[in-house]
């Protein structure tokens, strides 16, 4: 019966569980007992571990997917409650036990941890949880989780990169000042604007259209070392003739870099 989830019974037969529950366990506290609506996981408050993206506009809008555990827990005809900070989702697009998609408020200029709330509590703030809010015209986040960490000197390699606008401007795909995406091999992590003497071979990237605010992208990224030895694999966006997205924003950094290996 754990494994079913008891908010999907009719409520009588919710009630009559809840009591036998209650009555076979006396000792156990009764706002548990009758709060426990979820599967899988247990009866626990939520926890939050990941969310993505982890940065976007002030004005809002950003859809966010927050990953974690205890989601479901949830009276019936009820969905799990999502603060940025202080402030309410503007809705709950879905959820299950272990993944919430919402939508962000408009909200000041700065860190917040996004938390959720069901009815067996509210989760902790634990660092994993904090999304920033931006007012800055070019802003990129990364996901290198697909990026290989060992690679083959000589031996072309490629992977998925997922690039998100978390600033307020389109990123324009043509024209002599469009934006283009960069990943490089590097021995010093850092934006292209101070660290490129490091470069050990880049893959630059057109995009195949506009991206606006609030969207992210797939890019296929392609390169072949040249050399050996232990180095960063770094991603960041430029905007061609211009400047390096991170030469005037710090925060969120404007790069992203796993370590990875180049066997010879």
């Amino acid at each position: 019966m754990s494994k079913i989830a008891i908010r999907s019974l009719p409520p009588l037969i919710v009630m009559a569980i809840l009591a036998a529950a209650f009555i076979l366990s006396p000792g156990q506290n009764l706002k548990t007992v009758f709060s426990c609506y979820g599967y899988g996981y247990g009866c626990s408050a939520p926890t939050v571990n990941r969310v993505w993206p982890y940065a976007g506009p002030i004005a809002g809008g950003t859809t966010m997917v927050i990953s974690g555990t205890n989601f479901n827990n949830n009276a019936p005809g009820t969905q799990p409650i999502v603060r940025y900070g202080g402030a309410a989702a503007l809705r709950v697009i879905s959820f299950s036990d272990t993944e919430v998609r919402a939508v962000s408020p408009a909200h000041a200029i700065g860190v917040v941890d996004v938390t959720v709330t069901t009815a067996a509590g509210t989760s902790a703030a634990n660092g994993l949880d904090l999304y920033r809010y931006v007012n800055a015209p070019y802003c990129a986040i990364f996901l290198m989780n697909k990026a290989p960490t060992t690679w083959k000197q000589n031996v072309t390699s490629s992977f998925a990169l997922t690039v998100f606008n978390c600033g307020t401007k389109a990123w324009p795909w043509s024209g002599y000042n469009r934006v283009n995406s960069n990943v490089h091999f590097t021995s010093r992590r850092g934006s292209g604007y101070n660290t490129r003497i490091y470069w050990k071979g880049q893959n630059s990237h057109n995009l195949a259209h506009n991206i606006g605010p609030n969207r992210g992208l797939l890019i296929r990224i392609t390169l072949t070392p040249r050399f050996h030895g232990t180095v960063y694999l770094e991603a960041e966006m430029v905007k061609l003739h211009q400047f390096w997205f991170g030469r005037f924003l710090y925060r969120p950094p404007q790069f992203n870099a796993v370590v990875v290996v180049v066997n010879p």
